[in-house]
């Protein structure tokens, strides 16, 4: 198995950190602030190994293709949604400050890049978390029908609405969940050390967690969040219009960072119900 030493880690931290960055700021995926964030985290986070590091590339990576995907449709359809889906520092820290930090941890009490029981739980479990809101939002912004609303599922909204529901968005979480879960136990067999063993336990925690986490990310967005509508421009907007549904009490980020963080630490709990279930 390939071990990688610390300084090794950090090397390709900064290095990964500069090309997506620098990448990120020319394809206007990111803003100056947020290719700067981006730096900071991906140099943290794989100062935990390259297993956390390359997930969460493959977390950003994957977000920013279906960012721009139809993005000329989610310009018209939410005034909000941004030229380019350019994310701030306060996005990208958002959803990845938390898995930072529990790539550190990991480093500090851990050692090696194999299996870490609680915190690799953990880390998983707040990436699929933020991947399945993030695909949620983009793939399900493209649905044809209008979406349900989470907390009156009977009742329909315009599309971009917080706390909107569609069967596409839906899959989409799950699907991005699963995709990290996946992703970061296949990683596990080229740096972990009987990490072949982690597969399935990690890609149904990562499917568990994505679809929670965008439900969990649903509630607070259509409770905490106000959302408002122009029947003339026919979009939401940001302060004329009718209200849909909220109030304003959360910040988009914030309720990114609490529905991912809540779930994260439910995730070592989830983890070891879906290993006992599959006998592992």
């Amino acid at each position: 198995m390939l071990h990688l030493p610390r300084l090794t880690h950090l090397a390709w931290g900064v290095l990964l950190g500069v090309v997506f960055a620098r990448r990120g700021i020319r394809k206007k995926s990111l803003s100056p602030s947020g290719g700067a964030a981006a730096l900071v985290v991906a140099v943290l986070t794989f100062s935990g190994g390259p297993r956390f590091g390359l997930t969460l590339i493959a977390f950003y990576q994957s977000s920013s293709w279906l960012t721009r995907l139809g993005a000329a449709r989610k310009i018209r359809l939410d005034e909000n949604n941004t030229h380019g889906g350019e994310r701030n520092a306060a996005q990208v820290l958002s959803c990845s400050a938390v898995a930072a930090a529990l790539a550190v941890a990991s480093r500090l009490f851990c050692g090696d890049d194999g299996a870490r029981g609680d915190l690799a739980f953990a880390y998983v479990g707040f990436v699929a978390t933020c991947a399945g809101d993030t695909w949620a939002s983009e793939v399900g912004s493209l649905a044809t029908g209008d979406p349900v609303l989470v907390t009156a599922p009977w009742r329909a909204v315009p599309p971009c609405t917080n706390g909107g529901l569609t069967l596409l968005g839906t899959a989409a979480s799950a699907a991005g969940g699963l995709f990290i879960g996946g992703v970061h136990g296949i990683l596990g067999l080229v740096f972990a050390p009987g990490g072949e063993h982690e597969i399935v336990v990690l890609a149904l925690l990562g499917l568990a967690t994505g679809l929670l986490g965008s439900l969990l990310d649903s509630l607070l967005g259509a409770t905490c969040q106000i959302t408002r509508y122009d029947p003339d421009e026919r979009r939401v907007v940001k302060t004329k219009g009718i209200v849909v549904c909220g109030r304003d009490l959360l910040s988009n980020h914030a309720v990114n960072f609490i529905s991912a963080t809540a779930t994260t630490a439910l995730s070592p709990f989830l983890a070891t119900k879906i290993a006992a279930g599959l006998g592992r």
